[in-house]
C-alpha cells in the first residue's frame, strides 16, 4: 500500500499561499527599486537644471528666467518630498510582505513537519507488518518441521 498524507490538500493550499506570499513580496520589491530610481532621477534633474542655472547665472538674463529656474527647482524638491514619502510608505509595505511571507513559510513549514512524522509513522507501521509477516512464516516452517537453515527439523 502505497503511502498517502490525509492532509496533503491543507499542505498543497499553504504552499500555494506561501507562493503567493513570495510572489507579492518581489512585487513589491520592485516597486520599491522603481520608487527609489524615480527618485535618484529627480535628483539628477535638480542637478543639472542647477548646474545649467548657475551657468546662465554667470551672463545677464531677466528675472524671468530667474524666477523660472527657481520654480523649477522648488517644483523639483517638492517632486523630491513626495517621492521620499512614497518610499518610505513602500518600505513598510515590503516590509509588510517580508511578515506575511515568513509566516506563510512557517505554516508551511508546520504542515511539512506533520507529514514527515505521518511518514515516519507509517514507515514503521509497515516494517512492523513485515516483521510479523517474517515470523509469521517462520513460525510456520518451525511447525511444519523445517528448520530456518533449510536442513529439516532435526538437528
Amino acid at each position: 500500500m502505497a503511502y498517502r498524507f490525509k492532509l496533503q490538500v491543507l499542505l498543497n493550499y499553504r504552499q500555494n499561499l506561501e507562493e503567493q506570499a513570495q510572489l507579492r513580496l518581489g512585487r513589491e520589491q520592485r516597486l520599491l527599486l522603481d520608487q527609489i530610481a524615480r527618485l535618484e532621477e529627480l535628483g539628477e534633474r535638480r542637478r543639472s537644471v542647477v548646474a545649467d542655472f548657475e551657468r546662465r547665472k554667470r551672463q545677464p538674463f531677466d528675472s524671468a528666467v530667474f524666477s523660472l529656474y527657481l520654480e523649477t527647482i522648488a517644483t523639483i524638491d517638492g517632486d523630491s518630498e513626495r517621492q521620499r514619502r512614497t518610499i518610505e510608505a513602500q518600505k513598510r509595505t515590503v516590509e509588510e510582505a517580508r511578515r506575511e511571507l515568513l509566516a506563510r513559510r512557517q505554516e508551511r513549514k508546520i504542515m511539512d513537519r506533520l507529514r514527515q512524522q505521518d511518514f515516519d509513522r507509517y514507515r514503521g507501521e509497515e516494517q512492523r507488518r513485515e516483521f510479523a509477516a517474517g515470523d509469521e512464516q517462520a513460525v510456520l516452517r518451525f511447525g511444519r518441521g523445517e528448520s530456518l537453515n533449510g536442513f529439516g527439523g532435526e538437528t
